[in-house]
């Protein structure tokens, strides 16, 4: 018997071939023999290759029992779902676009009539992926009604979906266990189901509208809502299928069913503002009496004043086990810090969240601060609708965005999506967020073949890239070391950029960095976070020290600020 016992993660061929020869060495017959070249090897060999494949496959299936471990998207979506997660598919970028109808618009429609545009009327923009035009669609009617001809230019807006719109009949027959399987495209999954701008929509037998539910359990009782119900969901074999149950309504055999989706390319379909400018021919109606026009096309124009918001890629398998274990550790209420900040950032118009609470604020005890839940925000898109800014035209720091008020509506909009998992006893405070800007001063020196210009633009493009919103986080230590590293590592890239000139980086040295306002660095102390005292380190000196931001400071690039010099 051989005393051999190899380590779990060393049960490979050639352990278990040298495993085999020792056990045959303890026996008479092969005590000293020669393997090389005999007949014999052969079958070790085999029995060792049967054994590796064989333990690798009970590995992979150990491994992917449990949702920590799991590493294969089937098997992850599928645990996800044990636990009452519904992975999310592409998400189109969401617009707002400007409709506005010229003087002469004013000849043709009278004052008082009313103007719509209907669902699903698509508008190309001049943007392109992969050869194809980037459409977006209307997803709900939008409605108002014609001014008296001297407020002409008139506007109004109308929300979009980026996508575009395809339909699919079916009868109640192709209902096979509880669900219709939808062709193999990318489709709108939609980023709140519980917003008013679905990208779904199904009509059964050409009258009813039936509602899209995250949950079959949810809103069971047919005293506030029909029963009418469907899920559409992405499954786990990455294709989207549509779900009824018995808990709920399921259609008749003899029912026409009629879905209408948008065809989504997800982080693909985002979109620059002033794009979205080239509607269909029957975008724009009106109408006098029971009868409807179409307003002809050269009598109004459509754009979209900011750029669009929401988009997303399929939820990858990290992704879908954070998401997941979050919402069972809250069992669908916000009690922690991690629940807040998951909860708030499935938002399309929120990139990033933090929370904070009385033991930060007051690690020693304060009895007015209990209960109280700080949250800060940085929104997908700046604005009155969002988060009010300024921008200062004199001084060393002009032309940078400074957050400065929260929209009421917007504030009113969160505090009601937040009150559906909050705790009883809890109340939030919402906290304007303080963007830090950094500058650097940064020395290249570069490597003969590459031209300095080149790899200049590339490591700017790159440092403008780490200074993303999406990659960065409220209160995060700033340490310059990790800034080169990660400007040096050519493994690094974006989804559009792969700063291939980077390469060309012989030497980098950032010689200086300078923030816009007071950083607070932890204390002699180490009681830190005390707000009101600051290091023996002033904030504005030339040095390159780790900078650790607050609970409401957000790290940003003050790109024009920052300088390149070419080192000799």
């Amino acid at each position: 018997m051989t005393n051999l016992v190899p380590e779990y993660l060393d049960l490979d061929f050639n352990t278990f071939k040298e495993s085999i020869k020792t056990q045959l060495a303890n026996t008479t017959t092969f005590a000293d023999y020669n393997y090389e070249g005999s007949n014999i090897a052969v079958l070790i060999e085999l029995m060792a290759y049967l054994s590796d494949v064989h333990t690798f496959l009970l590995n992979k299936i150990a491994k992917n029992t449990y949702i920590d471990t799991a590493d294969i998207y089937e098997n992850v979506h599928k645990l996800a779902r044990s636990i009452g997660y519904e992975a999310k598919g592409y998400r189109s970028a969401r617009a707002t676009v400007t409709v506005t109808l010229s003087t002469a618009a004013s000849a043709t429609i009278e004052e008082g009539e009313t103007i719509t545009v209907e669902p699903w009327k698509e508008i190309d923009s001049d943007q392109s992926y992969d050869g194809d035009v980037i459409t977006f669609s209307s997803i709900l009617q939008t409605t108002t009604t014609a001014p008296a001809p001297s407020a002409y230019p008139f506007e109004f807006d109308v929300e979009m979906r980026q996508g575009q719109v395809s339909t699919l009949s079916y009868t109640g027959n192709d209902i096979i266990d509880g669900q219709i399987i939808l062709p193999i495209k990318d489709y709108g999954y939609d980023d709140d189901l519980d917003d008013t701008y679905p990208t779904v929509r199904v009509v059964m037998n050409g009258i009813t509208e039936w509602r899209r539910v995250g949950d079959f359990y949810d809103e069971i009782s047919s005293l506030a809502y029909s029963d009418n119900v469907f899920m559409l969901n992405y499954d786990k074999y990455e294709q989207y299928v549509l779900e009824f149950s018995t808990l709920r309504n399921v259609p008749l055999t003899s029912d026409t069913i009629v879905i209408t989706l948008l065809e989504s390319i997800g982080l693909n379909g985002s979109v620059g503002a002033n794009t979205i400018i080239v509607p269909n021919e029957d975008f724009v109606n009106y109408n006098t009496g029971a009868i409807s026009y179409t307003l002809d096309d050269d009598l109004y124009t459509v754009t979209n004043t900011s750029a669009s918001v929401g988009a997303a890629d399929p939820e990858d398998i990290d992704t879908i086990k954070q998401n997941a274990k979050s919402q069972l550790h809250s069992q669908y209420r916000n009690v922690t810090k991690q629940d807040y900040i998951s909860t708030l950032e499935t938002r399309s118009d929120i990139t990033v969240a933090n929370v904070w609470g009385e033991q930060e604020v007051a690690p020693s005890g304060d009895t007015t601060q209990y209960n109280k839940v700080y949250i800060s925000l940085i929104p997908a898109e700046w604005g009155e609708s969002t988060i009010s800014t300024t921008t200062p035209t004199s001084g060393d720091y002009e032309d940078l965005t400074y957050p400065s008020t929260y929209s009421a509506s917007w504030e009113d909009e969160l505090e009601a999506y937040l009150e559906t998992y909050k705790m009883l006893c809890t109340y939030e405070e919402f906290s304007i967020p303080i963007l830090i800007y950094f500058s650097f001063n940064i020395g290249l020196r570069v490597k003969t073949v590459y031209s300095y210009a080149n790899v200049m633009a590339d490591t700017r493009a790159k440092l403008i890239y780490y200074f993303t919103a999406a990659k960065r986080k409220f209160g995060e230590i700033i340490k310059f070391t990790d800034i080169e590293n990660y400007l040096l590592d050519d493994t690094e890239i974006s989804p559009t950029n792969s700063f291939t000139n980077v390469k060309g980086i012989q030497n980098l040295i950032i010689r200086n960095v300078d923030i816009n306002v007071t950083a607070y660095e932890p204390n002699s102390a180490g009681n830190y976070p005390q707000y009101t005292v600051s290091s023996g380190t002033a904030w504005d000196e030339n040095a390159l020290r780790y900078l650790d931001l607050r609970y409401d400071q957000f790290p940003a690039l003050d790109i024009n600020g920052t300088t390149f010099t070419q080192e000799s």
